[in-house]
């Protein structure tokens, strides 16, 4: 462990030559013995020379397991600064002896050092140390509670009654174990921190009694962000008003809800455990509302900034399309957005994104697929805002007949029906993998024949993407495949597994929560998510998130949660309605960049109502 000191400079005497600035380190005494669960405290002493003026940190080195030490008692007199190293040794510590290395170091200065003699005897009673988690720290934002966990070991049969208590850290920083006391191995506790609490780095110490018995100690490094600080951000900035927070909530694994407060519509709070939760509520309409619920792991939400919302291209972009034969229908797509179009004429596509951008434009016939479609391709457009692309000729010079090629779904089930879209991705780096659909169908068969861009058209960076769909007789389910490749040719997908019908229960309260159980198939390992709302009346509706690490977490089960407690809720946001509808959908693990050969993507939901 590193703890800064403040070592003082003495007085100077005049002279013609500057002393090397130095320190010395030493310890007593310099040996002891400690039984297994017990503990040792030695004092430290740093002196520094008249030249230096520095920071010391002390670290203590060559601890063996079950052994931690920790620096404690800091103080400055002068030039001389001495503090108290606590080294604890574990019930379950080796018995032997070891040389711990005590280390001070500082900038501009050779490390001073000092051994210690640490024999470790076996316990001849009844004992207990415990270890606080986790190792790393706590991280608490002022205003939130950040969770800890507390592991005990018990030697020679020891079964009493171990209770804690916390000392050290700022004011307005409360402990909370859970339980208080406990005859068992394990407990937690929390940590809260009040808005007035001083933002830094600390030290606690967790002290553990029992009765007849010494007292143990252990350590944990806690930081305290600054106000809307934390290692979560969720950024709502892009996103419309109605997709804005009106409340919003978080949780740090299974710690109380706290109200959230944004800045700039970015949100951040801590979370340390193994999964936290976010929920927010929006309003979609002057008395329609949505509450979103989102669980993710830990390492995803620490992952980097949230983006709930993408933000759309801001240029809109005008055209003349020509040559469109009567019986075709052309889309034509730009920096991600397109327009549809059945007549020739002017057309304009809106929500353009800045930079090069390919034109993909592909003319189809409804009655007879297939029959003289045309493709078109121009390349690296970046127009300014209001600019134009001139003529779009489907007959023209950029324009060119379709490749086609056999496609074979499997995995349909009997009363199927059946839907694809011929989809195409364009541009490389920043600007890459923007997505043009080139036309929809419904084949009567899951062997059809799909047409696409002629290899001689294609840069590397091209690629086509075949979404085929099956719908349950009914349209009670709909399963996806998307499949990525890059040269139009035979190509056969596998549809994914069938979803299941959730199990419904109520959980009370003032509004309508409901827990959906189901077991999630492998194939949709990377999202569950349940939507349920009021069928009838103003529109409640309700969305329940969770990525497949912290679905498995959830005892397979998507509920909602009880938000009656946090300021701020108003419980007239969630349905009521004894009617409602429902929709499960489940998400494979997506792909680091959809544009690679062979990549697939599994998406599917099921509806009903109860």
């Amino acid at each position: 462990m590193i703890v800064g000191l403040f070592v003082g400079a003495g007085c100077t005497a005049h002279n013609d030559v500057t002393p090397t600035p130095s320190i010395t380190l030493a310890i007593a005494p310099a040996s002891g013995s400690v039984v297994q669960g017990g503990s040792v405290q030695v004092a430290v002493t740093v002196t520094g020379n008249s030249a230096f003026t520095g920071t010391v940190g002390l670290a203590v080195e060559g601890l063996p397991a079950g052994v931690t030490g920790s620096v404690t008692g800091t103080q400055v007199v002068g030039s001389v600064t001495t503090a108290t190293v606590n080294i604890t040794v574990a019930a379950a510590a080796a018995v032997g002896t070891s040389t711990l290395t005590v280390r001070g170091s500082g900038s501009g200065v050779t490390d001073a050092t000092a051994s210690y003699l640490l024999t470790v005897t076996a316990a001849t009673t009844p004992n207990f140390s415990f270890t606080v988690g986790p190792a790393t720290g706590l991280t608490v934002s002022p205003g939130y509670t950040a969770l800890g966990t507390i592991a005990i070991a018990r030697t020679l049969g020891f079964a009493g009654t171990v209770s804690f208590t916390m000392t050290g850290g700022p004011a307005g920083l409360t402990f909370s174990p859970a339980p208080a006391s406990t005859v068992g191995t394990a407990a937690s506790f929390g940590l809260a921190a009040l808005t007035s609490v001083t933002p830094g780095s600390y030290t606690v110490i967790f002290h553990g009694t029992a009765t007849g018995l010494a007292e143990q100690t252990a350590t944990l490094a806690v930081v305290i962000g600054a106000i809307g600080s934390g290692n979560v951000a969720l950024d709502f900035s892009a996103c419309v008003p109605t997709s804005k927070p009106i409340w919003l909530a978080t949780q740090d694994g299974s710690g109380p809800w706290t109200r959230g407060t944004g800045t700039a519509d970015v949100y951040r709070f801590n979370v340390n455990a193994a999964t936290g939760q976010v929920a927010w509520v929006t309003q979609t309409a002057a008395t329609g509302y949505t509450v979103h619920q989102l669980v993710r792991q830990h390492d995803a939400l620490v992952a980097g900034t949230q983006v709930i919302c993408t933000a759309a291209g801001t240029k809109t972009i005008n055209g003349t399309l020509s040559n469109l034969a009567v019986n075709l229908t052309a889309n034509l797509y730009l920096g991600g957005s397109g327009v549809t179009r059945s007549v020739n004429g002017p057309f304009q596509i809106a929500n353009v994104i800045d930079g090069n951008q390919d034109l993909v434009a592909y003319a189809r016939s409804a009655s007879v697929p297939g029959t003289g479609d045309r493709g078109l391709l121009r390349r690296a457009q970046n127009l300014a805002g209001g600019g134009t692309l001139g003529t779009v000729d489907m007959t023209g010079a950029e324009s060119f007949v379709p490749v086609a090629a056999a496609m074979t779904a499997s995995g349909g089930l009997a009363g199927d029906t059946f839907a694809y879209s011929m989809e195409y991705f364009t541009g490389a780096g920043a600007n890459g993998c923007q997505l043009a659909v080139l036309y929809g169908d419904n084949p009567a068969t899951a062997t059809f024949t799909a047409y696409g861009i002629p290899a001689s058209q294609q840069v590397a960076s091209d690629f086509h993407a075949l979404a085929f769909s099956a719908s349950e007789a009914g349209n009670s389910a709909v399963r996806t495949i998307i499949q990525y490749f890059h040269t139009m040719a035979a190509t056969s997908v596998t549809l994914p597994a069938v979803l299941p019908t959730p199990v419904f229960s109520s959980l009370g309260g003032p509004y309508r929560r409901l827990r959906a159980t189901f077991t999630m198939p492998a194939d949709y390992a990377g999202t569950a998510q349940l939507q349920y709302g009021d069928a009838t009346g103003p529109s409640r509706f309700v969305i329940i998130t969770a990525d497949g690490g912290a679905f498995a977490t959830q005892a397979g089960a998507l509920a909602l949660q009880d938000f009656t407690g946090v300021p701020g809720w108003d419980s007239t946001w969630g349905p009521v309605a004894a009617t409602s509808t429902w929709s499960l959908t489940g998400i494979s693990v997506p792909p680091a960049t959809a544009c690679q050969e062979g990549v697939k993507y599994a998406f599917s939901q099921r509806f009903g109502s109860f």
